[in-house]
This record gives C-alpha cells, sequence and structure tokens, in this order.
C-alpha cells in the first residue's frame, strides 16, 4: 500500500502519521503492520478522514551471503533526511496537528535516525514515534539523548522475531505485528492527550 497525503497536499487533519514501512514490503507503508496500525488509529479518533498518512520511500542494497539466508541493507541517511524534511513541512503548514512517527522492520531504523538530522523544535513537534520489529530497539537510536523525545517511543519487538533476536533472517513472525496495532494505537492517543 502506499500513502502520500502529505506530498499530494490533502489538507490538515487531526493528526498525521510518517511511516516506513519494511524493505521488504510493498509501497511505502507496506501491507500488513502499517495499514492495521491506521486503522486501529482511525477507529479511535473518529475515522480515516481524521488522519493524513504519508509513506517514506528510501534506498536499499541487496545482500545474498547464502542459499539459507539474504537482507537488505539501508544505503545512506536520505530515508532519514527525507522524514525529517516531511516533518518540517507538516510542522510548518499544519502547526495544529499531532505528528506521529512509526516504523517496521527496516523502516523502524529509519525513524530511529531521523531523529539525528531533526532540530530540538522539531523534535518536540513530534507526539509520539512507534516502532515494530527492530532488532536495535532498545538503544533508542536518535532520540535517547534528547529529553522528553525518549519519552515518546514505543517499541514492539517479538520474543520469536529473528530481527529482535540480532539475527538477518526473515521468518512468519515478522508479520505477526498486526497483534499490537491497538495497543500502539492506545499508546499513541495517550502521548496525544498527556503531551508529555
Amino acid at each position: 500500500m502506499t500513502q502520500d497525503d502529505v506530498l499530494d497536499r490533502q489538507g490538515c487533519r487531526s493528526m498525521t502519521i510518517l511511516f516506513a514501512a519494511d524493505s521488504q514490503e510493498y509501497g511505502n507503508v507496506g501491507s500488513w503492520t502499517g495499514p492495521s496500525f491506521f486503522q486501529a488509529l482511525a477507529s479511535k479518533i473518529g475515522g480515516r478522514q481524521e488522519l493524513s498518512l504519508q509513506g517514506i520511500d528510501y534506498p536499499v542494497d541487496y545482500h545474498v551471503y547464502s542459499d539459507e539466508w539474504d537482507y537488505f541493507e539501508l544505503k545512506d541517511m536520505e530515508g532519514p533526511r527525507v522524514v525529517a524534511k516531511l516533518a518540517a513541512q507538516v510542522m510548518e503548514s499544519c502547526p495544529l496537528t499531532h505528528l506521529v512517527l512509526g516504523g517496521y522492520g527496516q523502516g523502524s531504523e529509519i525513524m530511529h535516525n531521523a531523529a539525528t538530522q531533526m532540530q530540538k523544535n522539531l523534535l518536540d513537534f513530534v507526539r509520539a514515534v512507534v516502532i515494530f520489529g527492530e532488532g536495535s530497539h532498545t538503544k533508542r537510536v536518535g532520540y535517547a539523548g534528547n529529553g522528553k523525545a525518549g519519552q515518546k517511543i514505543k517499541a514492539y519487538c517479538r520474543g520469536l522475531d529473528p530481527f529482535c533476536l540480532g539475527r538477518e533472517a526473515i521468518g512468519d513472525t515478522r508479520i505477526t505485528y498486526t497483534r499490537n496495532a491497538a495497543q500502539a494505537a492506545h499508546f499513541v492517543l495517550q502521548k496525544v492527550i498527556d503531551r508529555r
């Protein structure tokens, strides 16, 4: 699935989500985790019309190590820079929207690193960051040193997910983060209400 509400200038809505799918999904928001998360949020805030959805396109290199496993590696900081640029655009054009960042798999790494491309005022504008299935989730890359920014993150890493175990192999566990959609939506709403 692809969503380009911000790039297509669809107007300001109650909540804006910038989401990066995993590198092995179709479209810029993916097919499973992202859409499930959006649906869960929409059901809590009055419907899809209250959400502005924007996916993140980013380049990757494909590596084959053996007949048993391969993986995609992020090429550079282009993806994080795109996130920061879009976030700044949202803050300028829709200052009253609640900006949420989200990512799945390698898309989560994009969102981690995007924080290093943002000034403090832009980090403050971000209401919540939700990541699914990313092995370095405990490092809080980019957000750890930014005070309250680190409190805005919720990470979901399922126990049998090979990425969460420090391996690059892809397994069926990777697509089960749809089960965390309602929890993630609840976390986002808490951060919007608390404004912390």
